[in-house]
C-alpha cells in the first residue's frame, strides 16, 4: 500500500505530463538510425480523444526515410479512458487493423491509405496515454512504425520519471 501511495505521489497529473511532454525535447540520440529533425508540437484533439476524456496531445514530426514519419502522445485523465480510445478507435481513409505489435502490450498495427500513400500505424496504451507512431510511404512501412513506437515509449517513460 506505501508502495502505491509513493508511486501515485511522484506520477504527474495528465496535464503536467502534458506539459512535461511538449517541453522535453526528443534527443537525436533517442530517434533510430535514419530519423532526425526532431519537431514536438501541441495537436489539436480528435473527437474520439474528447469523447474519451483525452486533455491534449503531442505530437513529434521527423525527417526520415518515408514521406512522412512521426509520433504521437494523446494523454488521457484514467488509463481506462485510454484504453477506451485504443479498443474504440475512429478509423478513416480505409484504415483496418492489420495485427498486433510483438513485444507491446497492448500493440495493434494498423493499416490504411493516404494521399496515394500507405500507412502504417502502430499504437498502444502506457499508463493513461495513447501512444501512436505514424509512417507513411508508397508500399508502407510497418517495420518504421513499430520502432517509433518503441522509441515514443521510450521517451515517455523518460519523462513521466520511470
Amino acid at each position: 500500500m506505501i508502495a502505491l501511495l509513493a508511486a501515485a505521489a511522484t506520477s504527474p497529473t495528465p496535464q503536467a505530463l502534458l506539459t512535461k511532454l511538449l517541453q522535453t525535447p526528443v534527443a537525436r540520440a533517442e530517434l533510430p538510425p535514419g530519423y532526425s529533425k526532431p519537431k514536438v508540437a501541441r495537436q489539436p484533439l480528435t473527437a474520439n480523444g474528447k469523447r474519451y476524456h483525452a486533455v491534449g496531445q503531442v505530437v513529434v514530426l521527423l525527417a526520415g526515410p518515408n514521406q512522412e514519419d512521426a509520433f504521437a502522445w494523446e494523454v488521457f485523465q484514467t488509463h481506462k479512458d485510454a484504453l477506451a480510445d485504443l479498443h474504440h478507435p475512429a478509423l478513416t481513409n480505409g484504415t483496418r487493423l492489420a495485427g498486433t505489435v510483438a513485444g507491446v502490450k497492448d500493440g495493434v498495427l494498423l493499416r490504411g491509405q493516404l494521399n496515394g500513400l500507405e500507412l502504417a500505424d502502430a499504437v498502444t496504451v502506457v499508463d493513461n496515454v495513447l501512444v501512436q507512431a505514424v509512417t507513411a510511404a508508397p508500399s508502407g512501412n510497418p517495420a518504421a512504425a513499430i520502432a517509433l513506437l518503441k522509441t515514443a515509449i521510450a521517451h515517455l517513460k523518460k519523462v513521466a520519471g520511470g
